[in-house]
């Protein structure tokens, strides 16, 4: 039978906890993001670069590079927001549909 140590137990522990922490900024970040996609739609401007979206959620959240782009693509994974990638080499997108 397998038995686990006292540093597995630590490990586990501290991965649940690093889920929650995650969890947690990315959903206070994700609404930031869709106001985000909302405003600009509203706006008729529904093209943007992943530097105008990460400037918008840092004036309200403190964020490492590349966290409000992988966000956007959890969102559209799971259907909160639709966006075409418009030129990559920019990063240059376009949102269509926020819900």
């Amino acid at each position: 039978m397998n038995q686990i140590g006292c540093d597995q137990v630590d490990l586990f522990a501290q991965a649940k906890e690093d889920t929650k922490v995650r969890r947690r900024i990315s959903g206070n970040i994700s609404g930031v993001i869709l106001s985000f996609c909302k405003e600009r739609m509203l706006s008729d401007r529904h093209d943007f670069t992943m530097n105008e979206l990460e400037e918008y959620v840092n004036r309200q959240h403190h964020i490492t590079a590349g966290s409000a782009g992988r966000i956007l693509r959890e969102l559209k994974l799971i259907g909160r927001v639709q966006y075409d990638v418009k030129d990559r080499s920019r990063a240059l997108y376009c949102s269509f549909s926020v819900s």
